[in-house]
């Protein structure tokens, strides 16, 4: 028996806060892994049901009953899914935890251990999030890698005070783990990834909803440049990308479709290079060759979201003045 489902426990301690949207087919393995914490810990559960339609919030009331409590809004994004169910927290500490994934029963014993002066720690998804679909597919070994910040909205743990401190600005549909990350760092906070703390990651997206993710995500990725000024790796691919894209435009006139050869072969290596980097060769060197051109796909989704971004950001920045100068004549 778990301290949550204990009749007597003490006022909990750390609450988890589980984002589900349309997540019938994992949720429950996810909640039961919450709710199979070990190491004598009290704490609450709660599930934001971020507009499911295929009946989530039902299957989790049936299934669990009072043991968590079920938040049900209109669909609004992971971010304000995460601010929904804070709002709702009366703990010292908070877990923030997506419902695809499955904590081994000592994570939050693991997590408050190295937590120490931070105010958020959290474990290494296996796979990440922008690689499961093609893992899935052709059951690929990960190599276990820290991701690109130092936790993951889908498994971290912090101090609710220090969360609620940085207000509303990182409540978007996407990006909010660095989002959260920055802003805590600004206020000189520290951010740790536990040693070892793996968590699995069971998605169940297709590979169209994965297209579609992936573009929003590269859509989301070049505000986040324009908005924190942080230069990262795949900023670098993707000025590459632009560079490409924009010398096969202005060739094709004169050249023919030949011009985007050095398109296609880039976006072949980067699909290479990104498996690469997330999974083991050796292991499974067929399947993995044979996820090269459907990740390779993926990839220029993503960046083919990234330069949709860029002109949104440029378009933005070019109105705003008009948009300063507008609000001036309305004010008396």
């Amino acid at each position: 028996m778990t301290a949550a489902s204990l009749p007597n426990a003490q006022a909990p301690s750390v609450t988890f806060v589980v984002i589900a949207y349309n997540e019938s087919l994992g949720i429950v393995n996810c909640l039961n892994s919450v709710l199979a914490q070990r190491g004598g810990y009290s704490y609450k559960v709660i599930v934001v049901d971020d507009g499911s339609t295929d009946g989530t919030g039902d299957l989790v009331r049936r299934t669990f009953g009072e043991r968590v409590d079920v938040i049900t809004q209109e669909n609004l994004g992971r971010g304000a899914a995460r601010m929904t169910g804070l709002k709702a927290v009366k703990t010292e500490l908070v877990a923030m935890v997506d419902s695809d994934i499955i904590l081994p029963a000592d994570w939050l014993q693991r997590c408050t251990e190295y937590m120490g002066p931070a105010s958020a720690v959290g474990g290494i998804a296996d796979p990440d999030g922008d690689c499961s679909t093609i893992q899935r597919i052709f059951a690929l070994t990960s190599k276990l890698k820290q991701g690109s910040t130092a936790i993951t909205g889908n498994n971290s743990l912090f101090i609710t005070e220090h969360l609620l401190s940085l207000g509303a600005s990182w409540m978007t549909p996407l990006g909010e783990d660095f989002r959260l990350t920055q802003l805590l760092f600004a206020r000189g906070r520290i951010v740790k990834t536990v040693p070892g703390l793996v968590v699995r990651h069971v998605e169940h997206k297709t590979y169209l909803q994965s297209l579609k993710w992936l573009y929003k995500s590269g859509e989301d990725a070049t505000k986040l440049l324009f908005e924190f000024r942080i230069f990262r790796k795949p900023d670098l691919v993707f000025l590459s990308f632009l560079f490409l894209l924009v010398a096969a435009s202005a060739g094709v006139s004169t050249f023919g479709v030949l011009v985007f050869i050095p398109l296609l072969v880039f976006l072949g290596l980067i699909g290479f290079a990104h498996l690469y980097s997330k999974f083991e060769f050796s292991t499974r060197k067929f399947e993995f060759l044979m996820g090269v051109i459907p990740n390779s796909i993926l990839m220029a989704a993503y960046l083919l979201g990234r330069t949709i971004g860029l002109l949104q950001s440029l378009f933005s920045l070019l109105s705003r003045p008009e948009r300063v100068a507008k609000n001036r004549e309305l004010t008396p």
